[in-house]
């Protein structure tokens, strides 16, 4: 990154400070914004997390009361919300802080990262892009999404820049066993390490070059894994050897579903999986370019020099992971929108927005961006042909890809952050009030400035390239953010009738209390939340009676979500916007 420092405002000999106050006002931000953010934000993913974290001890006895909560098991998360429940009087406030400690804990790793290949203001740009990211704003949410985004990246860049190949592996093992825990979505992490490594051999072996250090780092890696995920069964009460035990019902429905559809929908499939790999690039094309030609120049030189495997290794891995979770959500996204119209046609960036902050370390791990960008690419065929020319020529192909394909998806705000400063989508179910919509203009407009600013070679354009995805970044935190506020005000007034209720809840009985309703996954998630307690669930349609027939054995109160109307003698103990409760009378 010569050219962007030389032409930077900052000087590179207090850019580590910086740095640090960086951190300490994105940790600032972060804190203020977990403690006064109430929960929850996305009413039915936090609710399932929450319900289940409490009954952890008794999932099946909570699934029979609630048929409708999704069976997730996610150990890890599911006892940190025992415990933390436990041992405070507000454990959806700690998951909170948990989740602002590992955020901030992962910019400070990625920033030391590239301290160590790139320099002092390389690692400042790094720290800021992580901490601008807009998915960082799953921090206030009772969601394993940012543990899981600090689990991922640890443990590619262990593997990647290890002290020792044997101890990094090992390490890099363990946090992916932790990212299995959290999530079973690590699967996709797993099989791109292992294909990557795999593919990194085929490579060394093509060209003669020592080989044996990855085959050892692989096979240790995926031992270590499969150890500290068998041993870690003891947190569902018992040592189990087969791995699927972290899938649980609800991911293995899910698994089933995907891979048994998957071949009668590879056209939409591949659909799905352009789209989402476009959005991706739409913000890490340079940074991945960079990478590969870095990496070109490494495979270029003479054998006889030892090869630095550190940013090869990282590069190979972090394409085959992007690959292989690219594909894993294009396949989910697919099998659900088959059975489900609702989900169709819908961008989940949050399941891999870790992805952007792989490539974007990588990138600025590279200590001189002048030495790459200026060398021709093809120097006896098409001499004129640059880095730059080339990366911001392919910059401008991904953008208009991009804007081609995502008129027909929805960008929901739960769904992918990154995008929301691009928000203006009217196919989409849910149209949010609050966003600032000249957002989805200016975003276009910064991005491809800076690619054209790549295609001219201006000196200034390593600088512009950062500033843009700066720019990009902070639009779409203003505008989660701003939803987010938006989801509280809307819906805090459930939460707080669910909590109001609960108190006229008999204490050794809360399991003969009927919480009935028709929208389960929203108005019902955030009344059950304020109640957390283990209620007996009915959805039921929208105008039909409520009966003493629907009734499970022994219900003593009946709390109506938005005053659903009971159709029998009750006793009614308050009413409000939220819903009405009632007693039973015999």
């Amino acid at each position: 990154m010569k050219q962007f420092a030389q032409h930077s405002p900052l000087n590179p000999a207090v850019s580590l400070g910086i740095a640090l106050l960086v951190l300490a006002a994105a940790a600032l931000f972060q804190l203020v914004h977990a403690l006064g953010t109430p929960s929850p934000i996305y009413g039915g993913d936090e609710y399932a997390y929450f319900a289940s974290g409490l009954s952890r001890a008794n999932l099946p006895d909570i699934w029979l009361h609630d048929p409708y909560l999704q069976r997730v098991v996610n150990p890890l998360f599911l006892a940190l919300i025992d415990r933390s429940a436990r041992a405070f009087p507000d454990p959806a406030a700690v998951i909170r802080l948990l989740g602002v400690f590992s955020y901030l804990a992962m910019a400070g790793f990625v920033g030391g990262f590239v301290l160590r290949r790139g320099g002092k203001l390389p690692a400042l740009v790094a720290v800021i892009l992580t901490c601008l990211l807009p998915s960082s704003g799953y921090a206030a949410a009772v969601m394993p999404e940012v543990l899981f985004y600090a689990a991922v990246v640890a443990a590619v860049l262990v593997l990647a820049l290890p002290t020792s190949p044997a101890a990094g592996a090992l390490l890099a093992g363990l946090l992916t066993a932790v990212a299995f825990l959290l999530k079973p979505h690590a699967i996709s992490v797993l099989v791109g390490v292992i294909a990557g490594q795999l593919a990194l051999m085929g490579l060394l072996l093509a060209q003669r070059r020592p080989w044996r250090g990855v085959a050892m780092a692989t096979a240790v890696y995926l031992g270590a894994t499969y150890v500290f995920i068998t041993l870690s069964s003891a947190l569902l009460g018992s040592l189990q050897f087969d791995p699927r035990f972290l899938l649980g019902e609800f991911y293995s429905s899910a698994a089933r579903t995907t891979v048994g559809s998957a071949a009668d929908g590879l056209g939409w499939i591949a659909y799905y999986l352009a789209a989402n790999a476009s959005g991706v690039l739409l913000y890490t094309f340079p940074f991945l370019a960079l990478m590969i030609l870095k990496a070109r120049d490494l495979l270029r030189t003479d054998r006889a020099i030892p090869l630095d495997l550190r940013p090869l290794t990282l590069l190979v891995i972090t394409v085959f992971v992007a690959g292989a979770t690219l594909l894993m959500v294009a396949m989910f996204t697919y099998a659900a929108g088959a059975s489900t119209p609702s989900e169709a046609m819908r961008l989940h960036g949050r399941y891999y927005a870790y992805l952007l902050i792989l490539i974007f370390t990588g990138a600025l791990s590279i200590p001189r961006w002048d030495t790459v960008l200026t060398k021709p690419v093809f120097a006896s065929r098409l001499p004129w042909l640059d880095g730059y020319r080339l990366v911001g020529a392919g910059w401008l192909v991904c953008g208009s890809l991009f804007l081609t394909l995502i008129w027909r998806f929805q960008i929901l705000p739960w769904d992918n952050p990154e995008l929301q400063a691009i928000f203006r989508n009217e196919t989409s179910v849910w149209q949010s009030p609050v966003h600032i919509r000249w957002f989805a203009i200016a975003t276009p407009l910064a991005l491809a400035g800076a690619a054209l600013a790549l295609l001219a070679r201006s000196r200034f354009a390593p600088a512009c390239m950062i500033a843009a995805l700066g720019a990009a970044f902070v639009m779409g935190t203003v505008n989660t953010t701003k939803f987010q506020h938006f989801q509280i005000a809307s819906s805090q007034f459930l939460t707080q009738a669910g909590r109001f209720a609960s108190e006229y809840f008999p204490r050794t009985e809360a399991d003969k209390v009927l919480v009935v309703g028709t929208d389960r996954y929203g108005a019902m998630a955030y009344v059950l939340f304020g109640m957390a307690c283990r209620c007996n669930v009915l959805v039921v349609e929208d105008g039909k009676q409520l009966t003493r027939a629907n009734l499970p054995p022994g219900t003593r109160m009946i709390f109506a979500v938005r005053s659903y109307p009971v159709e029998f003698a009750t006793e009614l103990l308050f009413k409000a916007p939220a819903g009405s409760l009632h007693r039973v009378i015999d």
